[in-house]
């Protein structure tokens, strides 16, 4: 079973980066790269995360990975399976991942 935190974790990195916010949240979209992907610690300065992840990365990346429609690489996190691509805008960086 899951931690009720990490459920309340889990639950804010999915509203992030569901379809209903990513279609208003231009700054999330802007720091995407090329591949979607996007810093865990730039998700994880975000109030509502940091407060519940009282900062903690682990915690972040623990919660990211029991997602369905997420996935990590090192510290980053994007969505799964190319239902990213619509997202990227198209003067996103290059990949580093």
């Amino acid at each position: 079973p899951i931690a009720p935190a990490q459920y309340f974790v889990l639950g804010q990195l999915e509203f992030y980066f569901g379809a209903r916010n990513l279609q208003r949240d231009v700054f999330l979209r802007q720091q995407m790269d090329a591949r979607g992907w996007v810093s865990l610690a730039l998700v994880g300065s975000f109030k509502r995360l940091r407060a519940l992840t009282e900062g903690s990365l682990t915690v972040l990346r623990d919660a990211a990975v029991l997602s369905g429609l997420l996935e990590t690489r090192d510290d980053r996190v994007r969505l799964r399976d190319g239902a990213w691509e619509p997202w990227v805008l198209k003067d996103a960086a290059a990949s580093e991942v």
